[in-house]
């Protein structure tokens, strides 16, 4: 159990700060744009519960629990952003 949690793990991590994923990376900036560095633990629980919350997601839609329209979820992403 344990290494399939850390193969899971390792894949979120990489799913996350994939370059391409400019639309993860573009999302955390915007999370963080509110915020001075010296608020860096606040930064530190939104960008874990971001990472938690999007975990959980991936690891629903993996397990055929939810179903979700990639092309909606796509377009949406963007737009959240903006």
């Amino acid at each position: 159990m344990l290494s399939e949690f850390l193969v899971f793990l390792r894949l979120g991590f990489e799913h996350i700060a994939d370059i391409r994923g400019y639309d993860h990376i573009l999302f955390i900036i915007a999370l963080c744009a509110g915020y001075e560095p010296r608020h860096w633990k606040k930064l530190l629980i939104l960008v874990t519960a971001f990472t938690i919350g999007h975990s959980i997601t991936l690891a629903l839609a993996t397990l055929r629990i939810i179903t979700i329209n990639d092309v909606l979820v796509e377009f949406l992403i963007p737009l959240t952003i903006f």
